[in-house]
């Protein structure tokens, strides 16, 4: 959940909380690593950390502003107005001994936000799967067949409108110590 600032009708990200005995998250990124996850919270400010014993995991969450010169500018995300642009940064360590198999990066796309695109992906290779309620995860673009007004089925283009996550599956495991990272953007509706 999210809270709006009264005076600027700016969105502004809520503390981060835990259901109890839950492993959701309203607002963040988690780890799967086997049967196991790792989870991290965004704080309401730009950055928090987590360890979780086998995965240190930071996320920074910035906004996206564009100079009169064009030159992009990110700077901490605090409030948000509707049509502004977050930029997520999501770095992961793997802090213990061994290699951890079956990385699964999963990036979040809040309720009122639209997706718009990775911006970056170090230290591994993945193909972004995305994740559409009624239709599961699958790669872009994600096709929903319809009913037209003749019965027929017809396949539509889902729009990432849609799209309540994303996810990145890490094909070799992280090894001892092996850092990586993903960006992506998100707009907040209007």
């Amino acid at each position: 959940m999210r809270s709006t600032d009264e005076t600027t009708g700016a969105l502004r990200p809520a503390a981060p909380h835990k259901r109890a005995r839950s492993r959701l998250i309203t607002l963040g990124f988690a780890v799967l690593l086997g049967s196991s996850i790792a989870l991290a919270q965004p704080a309401p400010e730009a950055e928090s950390g987590s360890q979780s014993g086998e995965v240190e995991a930071t996320l920074a969450a910035y906004a996206v502003t564009v100079q009169e010169d064009g030159v992009e500018q990110l700077t901490p995300a605090t409030d948000i107005k509707p049509g502004g642009i977050i930029e997520y940064e999501i770095d992961y360590r793997n802090a213990t001994s061994t290699p951890l198999a079956d990385f699964i990066v999963l990036g979040d796309v809040p309720d009122e936000t639209t997706y718009l695109s990775v911006t970056s992906i170090e230290g591994f290779k993945s193909e972004l799967e995305v994740h559409v309620p009624g239709i599961g995860w699958s790669f872009e673009p994600v096709i929903r067949y319809v009913q037209d007004e003749t019965g027929a089925l017809v396949p539509m283009t889902v729009q990432p409108e849609e799209y309540d996550a994303l996810r990145w599956r890490m094909p070799n495991a992280l090894a001892p110590g092996e850092e990586i990272s993903v960006s992506y953007r998100i707009r907040v509706n209007n």
